[in-house]
């Protein structure tokens, strides 16, 4: 046995001989990871308008939270939900 073998044997050894109940944890996190970041997109679009317009003092952050939430907080609203059934499912599906 190669030096070079031994980690795939070890790493075999840990998530298919257990059970595989490792295994599909770990593709749970994955997917759960995966499924928010997609869902909090509009998020991720406020934020880097956010930083891309800098805004300075009071009533310019009011402004664009204004515009943040009446442009992306609808599609927020059904991405939250979305994604919420979609981990739901997920972990359904692995908890089996």
């Amino acid at each position: 046995m190669t030096f070079t073998v031994l980690p795939i044997r070890i790493i075999k050894v840990i998530f298919f001989k257990i059970g595989g109940m490792a295994m599909r944890f770990i593709i749970g996190l994955v997917a759960t990871v995966f499924i928010w970041v997609f869902a909090l997109i509009p998020v991720w679009i406020f934020l880097g308008a956010r930083s891309f317009t800098n805004p300075e003092g009071f009533w310019q952050n009011i402004v664009l939270l204004g515009v943040g939430f009446w442009v992306l907080g609808g599609a927020q609203v059904v991405f939250a939900v979305v994604g919420l059934a979609a981990t739901v499912v997920a972990w359904s599906h692995i908890c089996e």
